[in-house]
């Protein structure tokens, strides 16, 4: 890859996830994208269809450039390794084949008993203008208590008080309840006590 065409950080993402989201800089992981176009730009350069996936479903992607291993305490967490995965499956929101379009990916990984998850709620994501979502497997325990949160953001922008950003970022890097789905912890519900815990995932070990 030429530098001119190097993978970089897409910089309205990058400033809402460190100032708003409170995330390190090191923690930049992309849970979400406009389209394939911006999964090129900001998170690999390859981005392949998926084979018996029809064209523009779901891709297989290489991630460049993503979170690496450092003194933060997350790096210790069982899961961490779904952080810093180098083979992503992003799928449309609007899909509803992701669970085979992750087995045709990771043919030998037994998902068996575990729900195929996006990141990111899809109906979140369409209401913000995000095309694709990446997936990863998680229990069912931590997907049902995801989904506090996700309703509740659906709701707040529907409603007009959570302004979509529609037009603005190309990319959503992932907050903290994100990052808890993907290491498998279950976020709870109300005032989501386990999120404020899991915050000391984000300071050094």
């Amino acid at each position: 890859m030429t530098e001119a065409n190097r993978v970089v950080p897409d910089p309205v993402a990058r400033e809402r996830a460190l100032r708003r989201a409170a995330m390190p800089e090191s923690l930049l992981i992309p849970i979400a994208a406009v389209d394939r176009d911006a999964i090129v730009r900001h998170i690999g350069s390859v981005c392949e269809p998926i084979p018996g996936v029809r064209m523009g479903n779901a891709f297989r992607v290489i991630a460049e450039g993503g979170p690496r291993p450092s003194d933060l305490s997350v790096w210790r967490h069982q899961n961490a390794h779904v952080i810093s995965q180098t083979v992503q499956v992003w799928v449309a929101a609007k899909y509803t084949g992701y669970r085979k379009a992750y087995k045709t990916v990771f043919p030998h990984e037994d998902i068996r008993g575990r729900v195929v998850h996006h990141i990111m709620n899809r109906r979140y994501a369409r209401l913000h203008g995000f095309e694709y979502v990446r997936v990863v497997p998680i229990s069912n325990a931590t997907n049902v208590s995801s989904g506090f949160s996700e309703s509740w953001g659906v709701n707040l922008t529907r409603a007009g008080t959570l302004r979509s950003r529609i037009g603005e970022a190309s990319i959503s890097y992932a907050d903290l309840a994100h990052m808890m789905s993907m290491l498998d912890m279950p976020a709870g519900g109300g005032v989501m006590d386990n999120v404020r815990e899991a915050a000391s995932l984000l300071y050094p070990a």
